[in-house]
Formats: structure tokens, C-alpha cells, sequence
């Protein structure tokens, strides 16, 4: 079963082929489902939506559930009986007093859609995806735009493609922009086939997400831009793995993104950036469900 909330257009898409329930505000379902549903595996896989008191609660609901925290530095993974992560360094440095469960960190334990492990190795194309999250909150979008059209920028003359998420309400102004209007761009809203998209292009400009483990898996080199201090230091695995570039924080990453973007181009043509010596294996679904399931 899926517990989600407020998001109608996962809903919609996940109840074609699964259980799909709309959580309350005061996660009640959630709570009841624990307590009489004999569920016996409950998978955390979003932040800020439970606390400490729900994680207690929910154990004292049923002594028996195996409790698993995907990728959160929130207090609630100390609750947990196994804690799932990619091997971002700031791990060791979190506090796990009290913690007994286990900690399984590691490129294998990233939890990846299986549409992104079928899709072959393709020759890519000329084109440049651009992704911001599904809404992008921080208008990012517009101001990666802006750089982009400035007139001594060597990427203005690549093809842009850019994802955007259903509940993006911005495409309208967007296209009316002046830096729309001087690049060769197309809007692609919630793609059905993203995966497929994602391979088709050279390299990707993002902010840091679960989107640069999909670009990894893939084989894409990719730019990110980080909204938070752990996302930027997420972000260095990538780059210390020749992977991936950092164009830095939100709040400063326009001052830099000329001369981390030449470099990087400069990085592809003499392959520097390259997956050649990249061999771990992301998302081992065979491995994470032992984990889980053991």
C-alpha cells in the first residue's frame, strides 16, 4: 500500500496499479492501518512529515513492524530498524545516540524507479536537459535561464529541454520571457517516459536530488545547484567520483556559473568528467530487499 499526501497527481498515477491511500493531516489512517492492518514493514520515504512522538507511537502500535528511514537526516531515523542511504559523508557525523536498528549506506541502497535500470545505453544527443524539481519553488528555472541567454555563454547554442512537474504554474510566464524567446528550448510537462528523456540528452543542469542518482544511472554527466548545505555536500560525492560538477548554493550559484560551465564542457571533451572509471552499482533493488525483508 501507498500512505501519500496531498499530492493528487501521484495518487492518481500510482492507484492504476497499486493501493493508494490519501493520509489526514493527523496521519489517523496511517495509524490504523499499523494497528490493524497486520502490516509488517513500514518504508519512510519523504521528510517532515513525521515526527519523534509518531515514530514512538507507531511502535508501541505494533512492537512487531520493522520500521525502515530512507535517506533522512531528521531525528526520526534514530527510530528506526533499518536506515537505507546512498554514502554521503555526512553520515558519521550525525548523532545516532540511541539508535539499534542498522545503517546500510551505499550506492546500492539508492531507491530507483525500475524504469530507469531497463532503459539501454544510448549515443546522446546535442541536447541539454534542465530540471528544477517538480514546482521549483525558488524560481530557479528563470535565473538559470537568464545565464544561459547572456550573450558570451558557451552553452546558448545547445538544445534545452525543460521538466517540469503538473503542479508547475510558471510555463506561461516563461514563455513570454525575453531568455525563453533567445534559446532554442521546449517545456515538457510531467513526461510519461522521462526516463528515456533523460537519456537522450549530453549532460543536465539540475538541483540536487534524486535526480543525480537517476542522471548516474544513466551515465549522464550533469551541473547541480544545491538548496541546502546537506544537499551541497551530498552533491560532492558526485563530484569526487568525476561524475558531476557543483555550481554551489542557491543564494550564490549565478556568480559562478560561467566559469564552472566552460570548465565543465572543457571536463567532457577531455573526459575528465567520465563514468569509465565509475563501477559501483546503483540501485541494487535485489540487495535492498534483503535488507528489508531479512
Amino acid at each position: 500500500k501507498f500512505l501519500i499526501k496531498k499530492d493528487d497527481y501521484w495518487i492518481n498515477k500510482l492507484k492504476k496499479k497499486y493501493q493508494v491511500i490519501k493520509c489526514d493531516e493527523k496521519n489517523t489512517i496511517l495509524f490504523n492501518l499499523i494497528k490493524i492492518d497486520h502490516t509488517t514493514h513500514f518504508i519512510y520515504d519523504t521528510r517532515n512529515d513525521l515526527d519523534v512522538k509518531d515514530f514512538v507511537k507507531i511502535k508501541k502500535l505494533n512492537n512487531q513492524l520493522k520500521i525502515i528511514v530512507n535517506d533522512s537526516p531528521e531525528e526520526i531515523r534514530k527510530y528506526c530498524d533499518i536506515f537505507l542511504s546512498p554514502p554521503i559523508a555526512q553520515i558519521k557525523d550525525w548523532d545516532w545516540t540511541g539508535f539499534n536498528g542498522k545503517i546500510y549506506s551505499d550506492w546500492e541502497y539508492v531507491m530507483l524507479r525500475k524504469e530507469f535500470h531497463e532503459t539501454s545505453t544510448e549515443k546522446k544527443s546535442n541536447k541539454v536537459l534542465l530540471s528544477f524539481g517538480s514546482t521549483d519553488p525558488f524560481c530557479i528555472t528563470e535565473k538559470v535561464l537568464d545565464l544561459l541567454c547572456k550573450e558570451d555563454n558557451k552553452l546558448k547554442h545547445y538544445e534545452f529541454v525543460l521538466i517540469v512537474g503538473p503542479q508547475f504554474d510558471r510555463i506561461k510566464k516563461i514563455y513570454s520571457s525575453i531568455s525563453f524567446k533567445s534559446l532554442n528550448i521546449e517545456i515538457i510537462k510531467s513526461p510519461s517516459n522521462i526516463e528515456k528523456l533523460f537519456n537522450s540528452v549530453s549532460f543536465a543542469i539540475i538541483s540536487f536530488g534524486v535526480t543525480a542518482y537517476e542522471l548516474s544511472l544513466l551515465k549522464v554527466p550533469f551541473m547541480s545547484i544545491s538548496i541546502s548545505n546537506d544537499h551541497e555536500e551530498s552533491s560532492n560525492l558526485f563530484v569526487k567520483n568525476n561524475l558531476s560538477k557543483s555550481l554551489g548554493l542557491i543564494e550564490n550559484f549565478e556568480y559562478n556559473f560561467y566559469n564552472i560551465a566552460i570548465n565543465f564542457l572543457n571536463d567532457l571533451k577531455t573526459k575528465k568528467i567520465s563514468f569509465d572509471n565509475f563501477k559501483n552499482k546503483i540501485s541494487d533493488w535485489n540487495k535492498i530487499i534483503n535488507v528489508i525483508t531479512n
